[in-house]
């Protein structure tokens, strides 16, 4: 397949050294639950303050990553469990039927 279709998240990371080290701790954690991951791009960049000193760098990037392409079988399976369920259509409580004191047995 020549075509590639890209998700895209957004996530922030930090850290107390440096700009780079928050956007690799970001992209590290990100590997970590996602797949096949792509590129990023940096949407912001912002500090924390303590005292006179930059405590922590914070990096919000937005991270793309490829999805996987389904073979027949996942799709036809996924499609199955997306199905809505039907209702079964014998018995004294038929689809679209509403109980009443007459179709409502106790045991």
């Amino acid at each position: 397949m020549d075509e590639q279709i890209y998700k895209k998240i957004e996530i922030v990371g930090a850290s107390s050294k440096s700009i780079e080290n928050a956007i690799e701790a970001a992209v590290d954690k990100a590997s970590q639950s996602l797949r096949n991951l792509r590129w990023f791009e940096v949407d912001e960049i912002r500090g924390a303050i303590d005292g006179d000193k930059v405590s922590q760098w914070q990096v919000g990037l937005k991270v793309a990553f490829t999805l996987d392409d389904m073979d027949e079988g996942e799709r036809l399976l996924r499609q199955a469990a997306e199905a809505p369920v039907e209702q079964e259509t014998t018995g004294p409580l038929s689809k679209g039927s509403v109980p009443n004191e007459q179709t409502v047995q106790e045991n």
